[in-house]
Order: C-alpha cells, then sequence, then structure tokens
C-alpha cells in the first residue's frame, strides 16, 4: 500500500482526528472518486491516460483505504489471501462465461 513515511503520517492524522471522522473522509472520497468514474463515462473519456480529476481522487480514495486498513487491523498477508479468493472466484465466473 503506502510507504512507511505516508503510513506515518496516516497515522497521524488517524491520532488527531479519529477513526468515526476518517472513515466520514474515506466516505466522502469513495463519492467523489464515483462522481469522476460518470464523468469519464459520459465524456468518454475512459482511455489511458486517466483525466488529473480521476486520478487525484484515486490516490485520495487510496490514503483513506490506508487508513481504514489500519483502523481495522488487518494485514497485508490477509489482504493479499482475501484478495486472491475474490480474484480466482472472479476468474473462474469470467471462464465460465
Amino acid at each position: 500500500m503506502l510507504n512507511t513515511d505516508n503510513t506515518m503520517k496516516c497515522r497521524r492524522l488517524l491520532n488527531r482526528y479519529g477513526y468515526h471522522h476518517q472513515l466520514t473522509i474515506l466516505i466522502e472520497e469513495c463519492s467523489e472518486l464515483i462522481k469522476e468514474v460518470c464523468k469519464m463515462f459520459r465524456n468518454g473519456t475512459c482511455a489511458t491516460p486517466a483525466p488529473e480529476a480521476f486520478k487525484e481522487e484515486l490516490v485520495d480514495v487510496l490514503i483513506m483505504t490506508h487508513e481504514a486498513v489500519m483502523i481495522c487491523g488487518i494485514s497485508e498477508t490477509e489482504i493479499n489471501q482475501r484478495a486472491a479468493e475474490k480474484l480466482d472466484r472472479a476468474l473462474k465466473r469470467m471462464e465460465q462465461d
């Protein structure tokens, strides 16, 4: 996810503002990313490179999800294990199509 320096910055923000506040910000950032995806679809700009506004919102969501990972105490190993299971299921469904 984020490097050590950025993780320490996340920890400072969590300590200052608290979990509830930061999870509320996660909700807000996710909605802003959704809005940018909708704009991309509407404007036909879903190609590479992505628009700057999309990149900004994506990074905001990544930061806030990193804080959410810190809040719930899920390990990188568990994240990768769960991700592998979900990706394997998706690939299996894809192969069945």
